[in-house]
């Protein structure tokens, strides 16, 4: 899978993500999220998007 592609599941998944922490939050409570807890799910899902797409290291470093 090509680092564009996983990208691109990463963009989805921080969509999905968004929407169901508000329509589910809003439905429950009846309030919205603010800005702060998006923010946080965006920066952990980054985080773990930029650990899946890091190519991987040729082991040792050459001096």
């Amino acid at each position: 899978m090509s680092k564009r592609q996983k990208w691109l599941i990463i963009i989805l998944c921080e969509a999905i993500a968004i929407a169901l922490m508000t329509v589910v939050c809003q439905l429950l409570t009846g309030h919205v999220f603010g800005p702060v807890p998006l923010l946080a799910v965006v920066f952990i899902i980054y985080g773990i998007g930029r650990l899946w797409t890091r190519s991987p290291s040729g082991g040792s470093a050459e001096n």
